[in-house]
């Protein structure tokens, strides 16, 4: 239960196209072998889309199974999977039949991106090989499309800053969450990301079995920070809100691997970028602005039913404001937001087309540009919101 609301799994009906609908039962948990530990890692390894991967990092948009029983330091990981990019996805398979032992089990897979991170590319080759028992280039078993110089380069990279997804796979967790923020806050200092999947399973009645994931929980640790969790009506997944410490107020961590990356993308091309547009995007918290990441970042406000994008960046630094004109509005009203914010930056101008955008003559609109206008930029924004929340109240009168 989290802020008074208690989750419930429903079972699954199975609607035939004739005859009586049926409500599937949940699957044998008395432990036989048909379903135990051991099934839902090797369900994980052959079919690793019953991870809602793109739920829990979105830029994971496909990820590969490696190896099961991957030799650690504290003990063999349940399985390794990773993106065609580099990215390593840790899995831990647990059912939940001891409650006693939720919070030992946490403590035990929480050694193991540690232990990860400790390996260079090599090692980590050479753990696998010992898992699968055989020679398998780890660039081969990652089914990339980049070249292999730029593949190594991207793990070893993940390995040394410690991005590593870690997911505690199994069904019924019921572990309440606050108890295990609670946990996370004695192990603040790992920069991991932490989700655990319930995989509610139910017999097809001799035909296979259903699986339904769901994520309970999503979370980053942080440096001494106080998470907080949130259940919202109508909202699948509980948000988490990291609060920073006092002595880092105004300050915040990427959400997620995908975030950080992005951030570490911009500040590589200019320093302190991400600081810069947190604290932008801060000052417009009174209108609902936000940061969420895909593979571009996008910064938003909420209008009812909808979000509308007030700008996608790419990790070069591009802006694009021509994601406005998803919001279905008067075009005057647009239009006269896209001339405010060319004016609040000198030498940009309204490009105009079919959907009209900001650019330079001779040059396409950075995220800098944006930042070095940023309070301008944002008064147009500002005005854009107020603009359309009133053409809405007058088309809803």
């Amino acid at each position: 239960m989290v802020g008074g609301v208690v989750r419930q799994q429903s079972a699954p009906v199975f609607v035939p196209e004739q005859g009586q609908a049926v409500v599937l039962p949940a699957a044998d948990r008395s432990g036989s072998a048909l379903y135990d530990e051991g099934w839902i890692q090797r369900l994980v390894h052959e079919h690793p889309a019953v991870l809602p991967i793109e739920r829990i990092e979105p830029g994971f948009t496909r990820i590969v199974p490696v190896c099961q029983e991957l030799p650690l330091r504290s003990g063999s990981l349940d399985n390794l999977l990773m993106t065609p990019d580099g990215n390593l996805v840790l899995v831990e398979c647990k059912l939940w039949r001891n409650p006693q032992a939720r919070r030992e089990v946490l403590a035990q897979v929480i050694d193991y991106p540690k232990d990860l991170v400790r390996l260079d590319y090599e090692a980590l080759e050479e753990a696998v090989r010992r898992a699968r028992r055989d020679q398998s280039p780890l660039y081969r078993l990652a089914d990339s499309d980049l070249d292999e110089a730029t593949f190594v380069d991207a793990v070893a990279r993940n390995l040394r800053l410690g991005r590593v997804l870690l997911i505690v796979a199994g069904d019924g967790i019921t572990e309440a969450m606050q108890a295990i923020a609670d946990y996370l806050q004695q192990h603040a200092g790992l920069h991991f990301t932490l989700a655990l999947v319930e995989l509610a399973i139910f017999d097809l009645r001799g035909h296979g079995r259903v699986v339904v994931p769901s994520i309970p929980l999503q979370t980053t640790n942080v440096v001494r920070g106080i998470v907080l969790l949130e259940d919202r009506p109508g909202v699948p997944v509980p948000t988490v809100h990291i609060m920073p410490p006092p002595d880092t107020a105004g300050s915040r961590r990427a959400s997620n691997i995908t975030e950080a990356e992005f951030f570490s993308a911009l500040d590589a091309r200019r320093p302190e970028t991400s600081i810069r547009l947190l604290a932008l995007v801060e000052k417009g918290q009174d209108i609902g602005l936000f940061i969420y990441v895909r593979k571009t970042l996008i910064v938003a406000f909420p209008t009812e039913g909808d979000r509308v994008r007030v700008l996608v960046v790419d990790q070069n630094g591009h802006a694009d404001t021509s994601y406005v004109w998803w919001l279905q509005t008067d075009r005057s009203i647009t239009i006269a937001y896209l001339e405010e914010m060319a004016d609040a930056i000198p030498g940009a101008l309204v490009r105009q087309t079919e959907s009209p955008y900001v650019r330079f003559p001779d040059r396409p609109l950075s995220i800098w540009d944006v930042l070095d206008h940023g309070d301008a930029w944002l008064e147009a924004v500002m005005s854009y919101r107020a603009a359309t929340q009133a053409a809405g109240q007058r088309s809803a009168a």
